[in-house]
């Protein structure tokens, strides 16, 4: 943003109106020990992490919305932030529209759940960092879309990492993703959809084996000199592999 300053007069605050926009309401709950969230048609922007361990099993997961209202479905209060205990799995479903931002780190229910991720049609920001699970589902939608996953360890006994980019010019970051533990027979498998110049670039990955695919055109795949270690590795559909 460009500013103007006079220096000949002197300088002072004056108290601006609040212009804070909210970007819609996400359904939160935890029953079961699974945290589901659901979001609407406008551009939800959240931030999960885990804040402590539940005695007796699970683990608490603190969800924190970013100028979005959160609608607590197993109390009915609503408010910005909550906190739920007992966590062993998650469904994060914003796929009802919005370009929509969502952040999970520092989270850990390895031995206990699975992670699916869905957002949505329009432009998304995924990140997904020092996570801990057994299996984690990725699903971006139409759109262009950018999705990091660094620091992750699916630790079932044939841990499965799985994303699919859908539609739109993408770009999808791996780094340091552990599926499974060698000879598990634990897999990644990444499909960057029919959008076209998108881009995936997998660094210092590992799993039994991996497949990565493109249906759309002048797609890149970056994986080969960045300190991978895959049992097998399968590529179709990029224009460029290096």
């Amino acid at each position: 943003m460009r500013s103007r300053f006079d220096f000949g007069r002197r300088f002072g605050f004056e108290r601006l109106e609040d212009r804070t926009v909210l970007n819609g309401t996400v359904l939160v709950s935890g029953a079961g020990g699974a945290l589901t969230l659901l979001g609407d048609t406008s551009s939800n922007y959240l931030l999960i992490r885990q804040a402590g361990v539940t005695p007796g099993g699970g683990v608490n997961i603190r969800v924190q919305g970013l100028a979005t209202t959160l609608e607590n479905v197993d109390t009915g209060a609503t408010g910005n932030a909550f906190t739920f205990t007992g966590i062993t799995s998650m469904a994060l479903d914003l796929t009802q529209g919005g370009n929509d931002h969502l952040t999970l780190i520092n989270t850990n229910i390895a031995g206990q759940g699975d992670i699916a991720i869905g957002m949505s049609s329009g432009n998304d920001i995924l990140a997904v960092a020092n996570v801990r699970a057994d299996d984690l589902a990725i699903s971006l939608g139409a759109g262009n879309d950018v999705a990091s996953v660094v620091n992750v360890a699916l630790t079932a006994t044939s841990g499965g990492f799985a994303l699919d980019a859908g539609g739109g010019r993408d770009t999808v970051v791996l780094n340091r993703l552990q599926s499974g533990n060698p000879g598990s027979g634990g897999g990644i498998a990444v499909q960057m959809g029919p959008g076209n110049r998108d881009v995936l670039t997998v660094v210092v990955c590992s799993a039994d084996g991996a497949a990565f695919s493109d249906n759309g055109t002048g797609g890149i795949l970056v994986w080969k000199h960045t300190g991978n270690h895959f049992g097998l590795e399968a590529d179709a559909g990029f224009q460029i592999v290096v």
